[in-house]
C-alpha cells in the first residue's frame, strides 16, 4: 500500500496545474450541489419550527364582523360539528380597504391592509417576534420580517397609510413571523392592544372584522368553509399551503438552477477524467511499462491513478462545503428574501454524507474503468516506444483526394479522429449558453421587471370578490371595463 501511495504523491506532484483545475471542478460542483440542497433543508426546518412556536392554524377565513355575528349560530354549529376541524379560535381585526400605504422608497401601494390585536389572548397563529427595537417609540406597529426582506423597511422606520384622507402615521417597532400572515402573498400587520383600540374606533363598520383560525388536516376544507360562507360580502382565505407554495416557488427555481449547473460541471468532469486517462495511456506508456518490470501489478498501477482522482474530488468536496458554509449566509441572504422568515442555514449531515459518497464513488469509478486500457501495455512494447495504434476507420477527409481547402480538410479530419469527445464539448457548451442565458432571462424578468414573476408564480394584478344577484351582471361589467383582464371564477 505504501508504494501506492507513493505513486499518487507522484502522479499529483507532476501534474501539478491539471490537478488544481480538476480541485476547483469538483469544488465547485459540490457547492452548488451542497447549496441547493441546503436551501430546501433549511426551509423546511425553519417552516416546521415556526409553525410549532406559533401553534399556526392551518386555514383562517376573514369575513365582516357585521355578517358573522348576524350567521354567529349557523357558522358555530358548522365549526363544532364538522369532523375535519379539530379545533378553532375566533379574534377580531380591522381591514382598510383602498388604502394607500407609503414604500421605503416612497412610492404608494394601493390595497387592503389588515391588522391584528398584537397582544390577543388566541391560542392559534400566536404572536412571534424576531426582531424589536430598543426604542419607546410613538404608535408602535409590529410588521411581518417580509417587509424588511424583501421591501427593505427597517426598525423605527415610519409606515404612512393613507385611510379616506387621513394620514396615519405608525412607526415599526418589531419584525414578526407568522405562517399564514406574513408572507409576501399575504400582509397581516399587528398592533398592541392601544393602537389596535384606537384604529377600531376611528374606522366604521365596513373595516370590522373576524378572524376564524381553524386547525384541520385536510386540505380540502376551503371547499367546506366556502358553502358556509358563500354569501358573505366578502372572504379572504388562508391556507398552510398556500403559504408554503408562495414562500417556496422562488427558492425552488434557484435551486433547480443551481443543480443544471452542478450537472453541466459533473459532466465537465467526466470528460476530463476521460481525457486525462486517454494522455496517460499514450504518453506515459514508457513510464506504465517500467513500472511493470519492476514488479509493479496492473491492478496497484491502475488503483494509483484512480485513487489520484479520488483524492483530488476528495479535496474539492470538503473545500466546496467549506465555501458553501462560509458565504452561504451572504448568498442566501439575497435568494431567500421573498420567504419572510428568519433565515439560518441547517446543514443536513446525512445528506452530506450520502453526496460525499455518491460523487466520491462515482469519479472513482469513472477512473477506474477509463483506466483500464494501460493493463495491454507490457514492458516489451513499453521499451520500444509505446503501443502502435492503428486506424482502420473510414477516412472522411482524404488529404491527397480532397474538394475542399486543406486547411478545412485537416479541420475535417481532426474533428472526425475525436469526434466523441468534440460532441461531448458541443453539449457542453450549449448546455452553458442554455443555463447562462436562462439564469439572466430569470434574473431580468423577476428582479429588474415585476412582469415575469407574476407569470411565473401565476398571481394576479388584483382580485376582487363581489357579491351580485345574476351572473349576467358580473359578465357586462367585464366588457365595459377595459381594464378588466383575466378570468372570472363563479
Amino acid at each position: 500500500m505504501k508504494r501506492i501511495v507513493m505513486l499518487v504523491h507522484s502522479h499529483i506532484r507532476k501534474n501539478k496545474i491539471s490537478s488544481g483545475i480538476f480541485v476547483i471542478l469538483v469544488l465547485i460542483t459540490m457547492f452548488l450541489i451542497h447549496s441547493a440542497f441546503m436551501i430546501d433543508n433549511s426551509f423546511k426546518m425553519i417552516f416546521d419550527s415556526v409553525c410549532q412556536s406559533t401553534n399556526s392554524a392551518d386555514f383562517a377565513e376573514g369575513v365582516p364582523e357585521t355578517y358573522y355575528e348576524k350567521n354567529r349560530e349557523r357558522i358555530n354549529e358548522f365549526l363544532s360539528t364538522d369532523p375535519d376541524i379539530s379545533h378553532y379560535e375566533i379574534e377580531k381585526s380591522i381591514i382598510l380597504m383602498r388604502t394607500k400605504l407609503s414604500s421605503p422608497e416612497g412610492e404608494e401601494l394601493l390595497g387592503s391592509w389588515r391588522f391584528r390585536n398584537a397582544d390577543r389572548k388566541e391560542g392559534l397563529s400566536t404572536l412571534r417576534i424576531v426582531e424589536k427595537t430598543d426604542s419607546d417609540l410613538e404608535s408602535p406597529i409590529y410588521v411581518p420580517l417580509v417587509c424588511k426582506t424583501f421591501f427593505g423597511y427597517e426598525l423605527n422606520d415610519e409606515l404612512k397609510l393613507n385611510y379616506k384622507g387621513q394620514i396615519l402615521t405608525y412607526h415599526i417597532a418589531a419584525f414578526t413571523e407568522d405562517i399564514l400572515f406574513g408572507s409576501r402573498a399575504s400582509l397581516v400587520f399587528d398592533l398592541p392592544n392601544q393602537e389596535f383600540q384606537k384604529l377600531n374606533n376611528q374606522t366604521g363598520e365596513q373595516e370590522k372584522a373576524v378572524v376564524i383560525l381553524i386547525k384541520s388536516d385536510n386540505p380540502r376544507l376551503p371547499f367546506k368553509t366556502s358553502k358556509v360562507l358563500g354569501d358573505a360580502p366578502f372572504a379572504i382565505s388562508e391556507s398552510k399551503n398556500q403559504a408554503v407554495y408562495s414562500r417556496v416557488l422562488g427558492l425552488k427555481i434557484y435551486s433547480y438552477i443551481m443543480l443544471v449547473f452542478s450537472i453541466i460541471n459533473i459532466i465537465i468532469t467526466v470528460i476530463t477524467i476521460r481525457f486525462k486517462m486517454k494522455n496517460i495511456i499514450n504518453n506515459e506508456v514508457r513510464n506504465i511499462g517500467t513500472l511493470k518490470a519492476i514488479g509493479y501489478r496492473n491492478s496497484e498501477i491502475n488503483l494509483s491513478y484512480t485513487l489520484q482522482f479520488v483524492f483530488l474530488s476528495m479535496v474539492g468536496v470538503f473545500a466546496g462545503i467549506g465555501v458553501s458554509a462560509v458565504f452561504s449566509n451572504t448568498v442566501m441572504s439575497q435568494i431567500t428574501a421573498e420567504a419572510g422568515l428568519k433565515w439560518q442555514n441547517v446543514a443536513g449531515m446525512t445528506n452530506d454524507i450520502k453526496l460525499i459518497c455518491l460523487l466520491v464513488l462515482f469519479i472513482g469509478f469513472i477512473s477506474w474503468h477509463s483506466i483500464r486500457k494501460a493493463k495491454n501495455i507490457s514492458p516489451v512494447v513499453a521499451l520500444r516506444d509505446g503501443v502502435e495504434n492503428f486506424n482502420f476507420r473510414k477516412n472522411y477527409f482524404p488529404l491527397n483526394d480532397t474538394v475542399f481547402p486543406l486547411n478545412l480538410a485537416m479541420a475535417g479530419k481532426m474533428f472526425m479522429n475525436n469526434r466523441k469527445q468534440n460532441s461531448m464539448m458541443i453539449i457542453i457548451v450549449a448546455a452553458c449558453i442554455l443555463a447562462s442565458a436562462f439564469s439572466i432571462t430569470l434574473f431580468t424578468n423577476t428582479v429588474l421587471k415585476r412582469e415575469g414573476l407574476l407569470q411565473i408564480s401565476g398571481v394576479e394584478d388584483f382580485s376582487a370578490i363581489l357579491l351580485l344577484h345574476d351572473r349576467k351582471e358580473l359578465d357586462k361589467m367585464a366588457k365595459k371595463s377595459n381594464w378588466f383582464r383575466g378570468s372570472v371564477l363563479p
